[in-house]
C-alpha cells in the first residue's frame, strides 16, 4: 500500500523543484529579453539575437514539459489514493459481514479479492472506471440478505442499466440492492429505470434466492449487453484522453 506521508513528501519536493525551475526560467527570460533589446539596436548582431530567441523557446519548452509531467504525476497519485480509499471502504464493509476471528478475516479477504476481480472485469468491458464500479459494488455490502455471488451477478445488470439510461452506477446499485434485499416489498425499486417486475411472479418462487435470480434474469432480458455494447473505441479513447488532459491541464 502506498504510504500517504511519503507521497506527500515526494509531491512537496517535486513542487519545490518546479518552483525553483520557474524562478530560474523567469530570470533567464529577463536576461534574454534585455539582451535582445540591446542587440535589436544593432543590425549587425541580428543573427546572434535569433540564436538567443531560439534558446529562450527551448527553455520555455523544458519548463512546460516539467509542469506537464508534474501535473500528470500529481493527477495519477490523486487518482490512485482515491481508488485505494474506495477499495479500503469496500474491504471494511466486507469485514463487517464476517466474524472477527482469523477464519472470518480470511473469508473477508477472499471475498474482497473476488469482488475486485469482478470490478476489474467490468472496467475492461464497459465505459465505467474502476473507482465508480468499486463504489457501486460497496453499496451491496450493507444489505445482509444479498450474498456476494448474487451481488457480483447484479453488478453486470447495474452496468447495463447505467449504460443504457446514462445513469449513475451508485444510484442504480442502491435501487438494485433494495429490490434484491426484499424482492416482494421493493419490487418497484427500479421502476424509475423502466424495470417493472411482476410481484405475483416473484411471490410464486419458493425461496429468496429464486426471487433474486428472477430479478437478475429480468434485468438481463431488458438491458443485457448494454455495457459491453456501449463500449467502443471512441468512448475508450475519450475516457483515456480525459484522464490525460486532467493530468497535464
Amino acid at each position: 500500500m502506498l504510504n500517504k506521508n511519503l507521497v506527500g513528501k515526494a509531491m512537496f519536493r517535486l513542487e519545490m523543484d518546479i518552483e525553483e525551475l520557474k524562478v530560474k526560467v523567469k530570470k533567464s527570460e529577463e536576461m534574454f529579453k534585455d539582451a535582445m533589446e540591446k542587440m535589436n539596436k544593432h543590425q549587425r548582431k541580428a543573427n546572434f539575437a535569433n540564436m538567443i530567441t531560439g534558446l529562450k523557446s527551448a527553455v520555455d519548452m523544458v519548463s512546460a514539459a516539467c509542469r506537464a509531467a508534474f501535473n500528470f504525476i500529481k493527477s495519477a497519485v490523486t487518482e490512485y489514493l482515491k481508488l485505494a480509499s474506495l477499495e479500503n471502504k469496500l474491504l471494511a464493509l466486507t469485514k463487517n459481514r464476517h466474524a472477527t476471528n482469523a477464519k472470518g478475516r480470511k473469508a473477508a479477504r477472499q471475498e474482497h479479492y473476488e469482488d475486485l476481480a469482478v470490478v476489474k472485469n467490468l472496467e475492461r468491458n464497459s465505459n465505467f472506471d474502476r473507482a465508480e464500479i468499486t463504489n457501486s459494488m460497496a453499496q451491496f455490502k450493507t444489505f445482509l440478505n444479498i450474498s456476494p455471488q448474487v451481488a457480483r451477478e447484479a453488478m453486470q445488470g447495474v452496468a447495463n442499466i447505467a449504460e443504457a439510461t446514462s445513469g449513475s452506477m451508485k444510484e442504480i446499485s442502491v435501487g438494485m440492492a433494495k429490490a434484491l434485499e426484499d424482492p416482494i416489498k421493493n419490487a418497484q425499486a427500479l421502476a424509475d429505470r423502466g424495470i417493472v417486475l411482476d410481484v405475483n411472479k416473484i411471490k410464486s418462487f419458493g425461496t429468496h434466492l429464486e426471487r433474486q435470480q428472477y430479478i437478475i434474469r429480468e434485468i438481463q432480458a431488458q438491458y443485457g449487453g448494454a455495457a459491453r455494447g456501449g463500449q467502443n473505441e471512441l468512448a475508450t479513447f475519450s475516457k483515456t484522453l480525459q484522464k490525460t488532459m486532467q493530468g497535464i491541464g
